[in-house]
């Protein structure tokens, strides 16, 4: 017996509004037309599912609808009513419509009232639904003919709304000092003649030394000369490490490195490396040699690099496993061919080992890689500033209108980034205030996962909140042997997924309906996600999705011998679901690549900029519309949604995507849908363009926006920009070229209106 799952919801006062102003819209170019062009978004259950269009009672065009999501068109010079219909209703077969798009104008199917295929106890008794489980149809309005469509008036009742109150924010408590206060020195080294490092030894404190997405310490425990030496405890990836930002150095100069290091107590001998990172547009790293490390024994590391013109250069003291932890003491810098002996300091007596309070982590299954050259660097952790203190977001009553879009640059202190290291902090207070306002909270996991890679799932296991959810994801690997890199699609792939797998990426497939609803507002609350963390929690479900995917990555990472790589993986997905991958690709920092394709309001568009489209009369959906269409978002947003005040928001999507830098972002969009607003996704996607480029990465991000073609039907014409970024950030390819902005569009970007702000250079 077919399983009855999907409920009717009902609209408010929001879709008499839209449908009356989609009427004086659609029937003020209606004689402009001469045929009317139908485009049918649908997939069946089974495959063998018959769906007619009709137009008047005639069949226009009959379907068989495959069981992935596919854009079907036709034209006709019909006049009268336009339906949907679903004519073979047997076992397990249903058809679900994405949207019906007459003439351009995209209806989706949730929004109309009028569906006799519906289920909500019985056939016939549902509404506002994009399921056909019986045998009937899904009415459009009607059309003319040679005219656009005319939607049928319906009287919708008005709900008696819910009172949604604004949750308290969640207090950020300011992180704790380290137990390591920067003491005087009691003793200095002996000065080495020609040393370009001013702060080797640490005897200034950290000054210039930090951790590679890690934290480091000042140490006494163990000491080579003077007295400090500088630690990196817990460790857990392997690029996870100590780096020290170098001077200014001389183009075409060769330079002699020596460090001296030691692990931890407890740890025996081990490899440690040294690598120096110039950072000149293109981040190319050079590996000197390296060498076997103890813990009873200060061990020298020495090696030689010839400078590149220009950037800045940063050397890096790392081990191959992800878990070593070691000390540094004594860097040494000079001009190669000079008198440059080590020096040898007064040996420092060896205290008694003294338990540092740090337990060494548990491995992971599999270990992320060697950075790639050329500028990817793979980031271990799904949020890198979970310890970041964050301010109060504050209330809605207190938020100062911004006309423009928010400078991503000034943080919620009012000072300016100065620093590349600052801005970690600063995607923290971005992500915080998203997670306030719009998305609702991504919560930081404490549970445990498990489960399993096979060849053609992974299956997730997840215990959290006193409450246990299992979910999987099929996976079509490509010919050959792996392990290889990942695309997982948010709902699907829309892309063109046999070139993905003859570049030899898997295609994996998150069902992410399950983890959160989205079959009409009244589906808020409903889904795996909501099984764990109640039905009332604040995220929407674009935020439940991203949690899923961050628990698949979870096992991924866990688990071994399996034929995917964990560490090099992407995600994408098209129209809701790409709202959906920008939202993953954002939250989560272990994905190195995210492609949201053609994904508009609460996707890449900025609600600003929509809202200036739609007051001068363009067909764009908004943020009074989409918040009563599906609970993609926060209840939060619906106060400056309803009252018109997306202007109050500290933060718009510009900064959204902004979050995925450094990473690779590119931005799909096609310039034939206008209601997916394409002046306010590029200008969005122009303005986040700035943040790489204050990080000098600009080459990580781009967006590319191409008409002509059906909504998500992926052209042929963009093959080109996703070649360039997978072979850069999922395979490795340091030469791939990745720099594209362009639109078709018959628009630009008003910088004045939109970003007046100047992007600093942060290095």
């Amino acid at each position: 017996m077919k399983t009855r799952q999907y409920l009717c919801s009902k609209r408010g006062r929001w879709l008499r509004q839209f449908v009356t102003a989609l009427s004086c819209s659609l029937a003020a170019s209606a004689m402009a037309q001469s045929n009317n062009t139908f485009e049918l978004r649908m997939q069946g259950v089974t495959g063998d599912e018959a769906v007619s269009l009709t137009v008047g009672g005639n069949t226009v065009q009959n379907w068989t609808p495959s069981t992935s999501m596919q854009a079907f068109t036709t034209n006709s010079t019909l006049s009268g009513e336009v339906r949907v219909a679903f004519t073979n209703d047997s076992g397990d077969r249903d058809v679900r419509v994405d949207y019906l798009s007459i003439n351009g104008n995209i209806l989706q199917a949730e929004d109309q009232q009028d569906n006799t295929g519906a289920w909500d106890g019985s056939c016939g008794e549902g509404s506002y639904s994009e399921m056909l489980h019986c045998n009937g149809s899904i009415g459009f309005g009607s059309v003319s003919g040679g005219g656009n469509p005319t939607p049928t008036p319906t009287t919708v009742p008005t709900p008696t709304p819910t009172a949604t109150p604004t949750p308290a924010p969640t207090a950020t408590p300011t992180p704790a000092p380290t137990a390591s206060p920067t003491p005087t020195p009691t003793a200095e080294p002996t000065p080495v003649p020609g040393n370009l490092v001013d702060n080797g030894g640490a005897e200034n404190g950290l000054n210039n030394w930090d951790g590679h997405y890690n934290n480091i310490e000042l140490s006494q425990s163990r000491v080579r000369s003077g007295s400090y030496s500088v630690l990196a405890p817990n460790r857990t990836s392997n690029y996870h490490g100590i780096l020290y930002e170098l001077p200014a150095l001389s183009s075409g100069q060769t330079y002699a490195f020596s460090i001296w290091v030691r692990l931890v107590d407890g740890e025996g001998s081990n490899s440690v490396k040294l690598t120096v990172r110039n950072n000149n547009g293109s981040n190319e790293y050079f590996n000197l040699p390296s060498a076997n490390a103890n813990d009873n024994s200060w061990m020298e590391l020495t090696g030689e690099y010839t400078h590149q013109s220009g950037g800045t250069t940063v050397v890096y003291i790392e081990s191959d496993d992800s878990n070593l932890a070691f000390y540094v003491d004594d860097l040494v810098v000079t001009v190669a061919g000079g008198s440059q002996p080590t020096p040898t300091p007064t040996p420092t007596p060896t205290p008694t080992p003294t338990p540092t309070g740090q337990p060494t982590p548990t491995p992971t299954g599999q270990p992320t890689p060697t950075p790639i050259p050329g500028g990817y660097e793979p980031i271990g952790e799904e949020n890198t500033g979970a310890n970041c203190f964050v301010p109060d977001t504050g209330s809605y009553s207190n938020l100062q209108t911004i006309n423009e879009l928010p400078n991503p640059f000034t943080s919620m202190d009012g000072s300016t980034l100065s620093s590349a290291f600052d801005w970690t902090c600063r995607r923290a207070e971005i992500k915080a205030m998203h997670e306030r306002w719009i998305y609702g909270e991504k919560p930081e996991f404490n549970g445990s996962v498990s489960g399993s890679v096979s060849n053609s799932s992974i299956n997730v296991s997840v215990n959290d909140n006193g409450q246990s959810i299992s979910f999987n994801a099929s996976i079509d690997l490509p010919s050959g042997n792996g392990p290889f890199p990942i695309m997982i699609g948010v709902g699907g792939s829309s892309l063109n997924n046999n070139a993905l797998k003859d570049k030899g990426v898997a295609v994996v497939n998150f069902s992410n309906s399950e983890m959160g609803a989205h079959n009409g507002s009244g589906s808020r609350g409903q889904g795996k996600f909501y099984d764990i963390y109640g039905s009332n929690h604040s995220a929407g479900s674009t935020v439940a999705w991203a949690w899923g995917v961050s628990r698949m990555i979870d096992v991924l990472q866990q688990t071994s011998g399996h034929n995917l790589d964990a560490s090099r993986i992407g995600v994408t997905g098209c129209s809701r679901n790409g709202k959906g991958a920008i939202v993953v690709g954002a939250f989560d920092e272990r994905i190195s690549l995210t492609i949201p394709q053609e994904s508009g309001s609460g996707g890449v568009a900025a609600w600003r900029v929509s809202d200036a489209m739609k007051d001068a009369g363009a067909n764009v959906q908004t943020a009074s519309q989409i918040v009563g269409e599906n609970p993609w978002m926060s209840a939060n947003l619906d106060q400056f949604a309803n009252n018109g005040t997306v202007t109050k928001l500290p933060v718009d999507n510009h900064e959204l995507l902004g979050m995925v830098a450094p990473r690779g972002l590119l931005v799909i969009e096609n310039t034939g849908q206008e209601w997916l607003g394409n002046e306010s996704t590029y200008t969005a996607s122009v303005a986040a363009h700035e943040v790489w480029k204050a990080l000098g990465i600009g080459d990580r991000m781009g967006v590319s926006q191409v008409g002509g073609h059906s909504h998500c039907q992926f052209p042929s014409s963009q093959q080109q920009y996703v070649d360039a970024f997978v072979e850069k950030f999922l395979l490795g390819n340091s030469s791939a070229n990745t720099t594209i902005e362009s639109t078709d569009g018959s628009f630009s970007v008003d910088r004045n209106r939109w970003i007046p702000w100047n992007t600093p250079i942060l290095q």
